[in-house]
């Protein structure tokens, strides 16, 4: 195989949503493709809108390959930078 082939496949790899390279390079915690995504936001949406709030009274929540912490890839040092950072430039500033 010669490096341009190689080249052709790892960056076909890239683009295929579903694969472990690019769950890796997205950050996900596991491989699914852009329409699995879909999927289940869409089905977590359509439980909690027709689910009987009186014997499930908390949404629904269906496991995503994505991380669900906001804060997960940050200190609360470098989010606090961060913010300052993205307030001396912002057309609304936060409130601290």
């Amino acid at each position: 195989m010669s490096y341009r082939d190689a080249e052709r496949n790892i960056l076909g790899l890239m683009k295929e949503t579903g694969s472990h390279l690019s769950m890796s390079q997205r950050g996900l915690l596991r491989a699914a493709s852009l329409a699995d995504e879909a999927t289940i936001v869409h089905a977590t949406g359509f439980l909690n809108v027709h689910r009987d709030v009186k014997k499930h009274p908390a949404p629904f929540e269906l496991p995503h390959p994505w991380n669900t912490d906001p804060n997960a890839d940050v200190t609360p040092a470098m989010r606090a930078e961060l913010e300052t950072r993205l307030d001396a430039v912002s057309a609304f500033p936060t409130q601290h």
